[in-house]
């Protein structure tokens, strides 16, 4: 059982420690709200820019969210938190461990996104649309620096459509 730390083989019995990982969306689902994002800390949304503050002062108290906490915070429906329902698993919060990879490929698809549009605005702003010859200058250079890394990688751009424009196509 979790809230043991045990598993009984019939044998023997042998002691265990449970971890959850998960994606970070995922996570949050049932841990945040808009005025506290944070799964594992009682950061208000306003504070979170400060940068004042170490590491270690978000994880222990009274910034850190323990599981029993969340708990007692349950019957309380004006400082809560965030927190609105009860926790679906019995695992103590610091043995929650978000997938990093879905966070990094997140920031990633975000930057990437910028760089693009970036360029296409400097080529617009530019005025390299309407000039004969030189078109989409700056965007052609992003496409040629990035397939150079040994990246398959090509930009399109839908009209009338969600402001989507870059796809990284997998490695060469």
């Amino acid at each position: 059982m979790i809230s043991e730390g045990t598993i009984n083989t019939g044998t023997q019995e042998i002691k265990t420690e449970f971890f959850l990982g998960g994606d970070y969306k995922y996570i949050l689902i049932n841990a945040a709200s808009a005025n506290y994002a944070c799964a594992w800390c009682k950061v208000h949304k306003l504070d979170r820019w400060k940068t004042d503050h170490d590491y270690k002062y978000f994880n222990i108290p009274p910034m850190a969210r323990t599981l029993q906490q969340i708990r007692d915070l349950l019957q309380d429906s004006n400082n809560n938190y965030g927190c609105i329902k009860d926790p679906l698993l019995n695992i103590e919060l610091d043995h929650v461990i978000v997938d990093e990879l879905h966070l990094l490929l997140r920031v990633t698809d975000i930057l990437m996104t910028n760089l693009i549009t970036e360029a296409m605005e400097w080529d617009k702003d530019e005025g390299f649309e309407k000039r004969s010859g030189a078109k989409n200058v700056h965007l052609e250079k992003l496409i040629n620096t990035i397939q150079s890394c040994g990246v398959s990688f090509q930009v399109w751009e839908k009209k009338n459509a969600v402001k989507r424009v870059g796809s990284m196509t997998g490695l060469a």
